[in-house]
């Protein structure tokens, strides 16, 4: 893909300061790429290519160390997970309907990018992940590690009584003091 055909929507430095990693798209073939680039000499690492029906993403997520990212995204009801490093190296790459049982319902609302899934790294490098399904307005959360390549922390479901099919989970954000993580939604 053409760099030139891409729009950059999000971009994050590491907290390493040695690396900055973008969220690119184009919607009109239905591709993205998540691209790093170094601050040390500004040439690109390397990328991700996503590619499918309806592509949306809006959050890197990284570690505390800044050394392993995470990015949650969708292609129209097919939700998944992708986590990184800053190395290239793929560490996981987590279908959502599949690994907790979800149908491909829960589409985009188009003209937003928020692929209905939120992740936020935790205690031990573990990753809380939450997904917002539209159609059965309900959120289901677990913690995932990708070191043992397994949920470590059950899913739970939580009917979201008062939403709508056009509010949705928007970022998750981890408590180190008291060890919660808590979701914001539109």
């Amino acid at each position: 893909m053409d760099t030139n055909d891409l729009n950059v929507i999000h971009v994050i430095i590491t907290y390493d300061s040695k690396h900055a990693v973008c969220l690119c798209i184009n919607e009109r073939i239905n591709r993205g790429q998540i691209q790093q680039y170094s601050l040390l000499d500004y040439s690109r690492e390397h990328q991700i290519e996503l590619q499918g029906d309806h592509i949306v993403m809006n959050e890197i997520e990284q570690s505390d160390k800044g050394d392993v990212l995470c990015v949650p995204y969708q292609d129209n009801g097919h939700l998944m997970t992708v986590v990184f490093d800053c190395q290239g190296n793929t560490l996981s790459s987590l279908d959502l309907n599949e690994l907790i049982g979800l149908d491909k319902q829960s589409k985009p609302i188009m003209g937003f990018f928020q692929p209905m899934v939120t992740a936020c790294f935790v205690k031990d490098d573990d990753i809380y992940i939450s997904v917002f399904h539209r159609k059965l307005i309900k959120q289901y959360n677990f913690i995932y590690s990708y070191k043992e390549q397994q949920i470590v922390k059950e899913v739970s479901t939580t009917d979201v009584n008062a939403s709508t099919m056009l509010n949705f989970s928007i970022k998750s954000f981890y408590n180190t003091d008291l060890q919660e993580v808590y979701t914001f939604y539109r």
